[in-house]
């Protein structure tokens, strides 16, 4: 957008100091930044319209990549948006139908983050499903939380098969030719809180 009005050297500015924030957080984490870094991420999550370089939310322009609306991995917007098209139709007949999903992780940032490898064709999707009823259905599972109850880890196969997401696991995993992870929060905000992330829309 700042290209767009003329003002190159504004715009290369914001660039050199998402690609600095991006850097930092990689090597020490959210929880270590410092000064104008970590104002810079406290503001991102007290307007979760866009939480960290490279991830976007709704209409608002993320700070980089190739195209911000879609993870890396996508061959296009075409195949993207079938993916979730894809999603959003399993989950609605998994009984689902008020869920939010949102990319999270390399597929966001680029890199992993513990150990900072670039995103290539052996890393997986994490997708963060939201929703009140997916959380409520997963505390009577007895699928394990975490955060106080707020959400889970990775859902593992047979937490898959508890929350009857086993089958929608297995066929995007086909469609995207990589594994696809869900894991589950009781709303959109708290699962962008988490980190970068890039909502799919319905």
């Amino acid at each position: 957008m700042l290209r767009q009005q003329g003002c190159d050297q504004l715009a290369d500015q914001y660039d050199a100091a998402g690609d600095q924030l991006t850097q930092q957080i990689l090597l020490v984490g959210i929880g270590g930044l410092t000064g104008w870094e970590k104002d810079a991420v406290e503001a991102g999550a007290a307007q979760p319209k866009r939480f960290g370089p490279g991830a976007a939310h709704g209409d608002d322009p993320a700070l980089g990549g190739k195209d911000p609306y879609i993870p890396r991995g996508f061959g296009g917007s075409s195949q993207y948006e079938e993916f979730v098209h894809e999603l959003y139709d399993g989950l609605n007949e998994a009984g689902f139908g008020d869920a939010q999903a949102a990319f999270q992780g390399s597929s966001v940032t680029g890199a992993r983050y513990r150990t900072g490898e670039p995103f290539d064709d052996e890393s997986d999707y994490d997708i963060a499903l939201a929703g009140e009823s997916l959380l409520e259905k997963a505390k009577k599972a007895g699928v394990g939380l975490r955060s106080g109850g707020s959400r889970t880890g990775p859902l593992r196969p047979e937490d898959l098969r508890k929350m009857r997401l086993d089958g929608l696991a297995s066929q995007l995993s086909n469609t995207a030719g990589r594994k696809v992870a869900f894991m589950i929060y009781g709303s959109i905000d708290a699962a962008v809180e988490r980190g970068p992330s890039i909502i799919a829309k319905k």
